[in-house]
C-alpha cells in the first residue's frame, strides 16, 4: 500500500499527504482507495480538481494489478454536531469570552489541523470522556456539565461514577470530522435542565 502512496508522490509533487485505504468489497475482495490531499489548489480543505484526481488514477493504473479496483478522491468532510451544555461560575462577567474559548477547546481536539493550517487525518476515533474533560474543566465553569454527540449523551455523573467510555468518529474511513459546535451556558443559579445563553459555531 505505501508503494501506491509513494508513486503518487513522486510523480505529483504538488501532492502534499497520499493515504492509501484497503477497503473490503461485498464479493470478499479488496478495492484500493487513495484519498489524495493538495495545497496546490485549496489550501484549507486540500482538494483538487476532477481533472488531477483522474490523471493521478491513471498514473497508477499503470502499475497496480488489472484485477485490483482503484478509486482516487479528494478527503470527504463530515459534518458532526457537538452540543455542550454547562452552568457558568458566579462573577463571570464576559460569557461570550468563555463561549469562544470552549469552541476552540473543541476544536482543537476534533480538528486541530483547522487552526495550524495541517494536514487532517480520516477516519479518526474520538473519545466522549477526552472532549468533554477538556471542555468541562474550563476556569469559568461549574463543574456540572453535559455533553451530546449523535445518541451519545455524557454528564458529570458518568465522570464521577467512573462509567465506561464511549467513543465516536466518521462513518467511512476516508472521512475527515469537521465539527459543528453547540454551546449553552446557564446562569449560576440555573440547573443543568434550564435553558440558557445558547451559540452555534461551524468550521468553514
Amino acid at each position: 500500500m505505501r508503494d501506491y502512496e509513494e508513486l503518487v508522490l513522486e510523480h505529483f509533487p504538488e501532492v502534499d499527504k497520499v493515504q492509501c485505504l484497503s477497503i473490503p468489497c461485498k464479493d470478499a475482495s479488496l478495492e484500493v482507495c487513495l484519498v489524495v490531499f493538495s495545497r496546490a489548489e485549496d489550501s484549507r480543505y486540500f482538494l483538487s480538481p476532477a481533472w488531477k484526481l483522474e490523471e493521478i488514477r491513471r498514473k497508477v493504473s499503470r502499475y497496480k494489478p488489472s484485477y485490483v479496483p482503484l478509486k482516487v478522491f479528494n478527503p470527504v468532510y463530515e459534518q458532526k454536531e457537538i452540543y455542550f451544555k454547562a452552568v457558568l461560575r458566579d462573577k463571570v462577567q464576559d460569557d461570550g469570552r468563555t463561549l469562544r474559548q470552549l469552541v476552540v477547546l473543541a476544536q482543537d481536539y476534533i480538528a486541530p489541523w483547522y487552526r495550524k493550517g495541517e494536514i487532517p487525518e480520516t477516519g479518526r476515533i474520538y473519545s466522549c470522556k477526552a472532549l468533554y474533560a477538556r471542555m468541562a474543566n474550563h476556569e469559568n465553569l461549574m463543574p456540572e456539565a453535559e455533553l451530546k454527540v449523535d445518541d451519545i449523551v455524557m454528564t458529570f455523573n458518568d465522570i464521577e461514577l467512573k462509567k465506561e467510555d464511549k467513543t465516536f468518529g466518521v462513518s467511512h474511513p476516508w472521512n475527515v470530522l469537521l465539527p459543528k459546535v453547540k454551546i449553552e451556558l446557564l446562569s449560576s443559579g440555573d440547573g443543568i435542565g434550564k435553558a440558557g445563553i445558547e451559540k452555534n459555531f461551524i468550521i468553514r
